[in-house]
């Protein structure tokens, strides 16, 4: 049943956040990289729930507000269209508003190397024609 699968994937994202932030704090040998926080947030995503996204959106905040100590824990392309995504095909009803909230904090990242690709904008393209939302479908 699709509340089994929900529940079943909450507890596969609040495991994988778990197992994160004990690397971060336990681990000091240990410097996770954005793939690891990308699998986080990735998992976060396939809950599907607006309280999900936030928290998957929560993760790509901290990355992009780290000092940080080597490139690897940069956000990247995919890290950014990950949470896109997420938005765009989650059941909040500002899911299309959001992912497009994502795309525009992307686009001001302030690094050169790291910018939204055909990916990022076709997203937020499709989340808000599908959108629900009459203001969002009109812009």
């Amino acid at each position: 049943s699709s509340s089994s699968l929900l529940s079943r994937r909450t507890l596969a994202a609040q495991r994988a956040d778990a197992l994160l932030k004990e690397v971060e704090e336990e681990h000091t040998d240990i410097e996770p990289d954005v793939l690891l926080y990308t699998s986080v947030i990735r998992a976060w995503t396939l809950v599907g729930t607006r309280n999900a996204m936030l928290k998957a959106e929560a993760l790509l905040q901290h990355l992009m507000k780290t000092n940080y100590n080597s490139k690897k824990q940069k956000p990247d392309e995919t890290c950014f269209n990950t949470v896109i995504n997420g938005w765009a095909k989650s059941n909040a009803p500002d899911g299309a508003n959001r992912a497009e909230e994502v795309l525009r904090s992307f686009e001001d990242w302030n690094d050169p190397h790291v910018k939204p690709n055909v990916v990022s904008y076709t997203t937020v393209i499709d989340a808000m024609s599908r959108s629900p939302n009459k203001e969002t479908v009109a812009r």
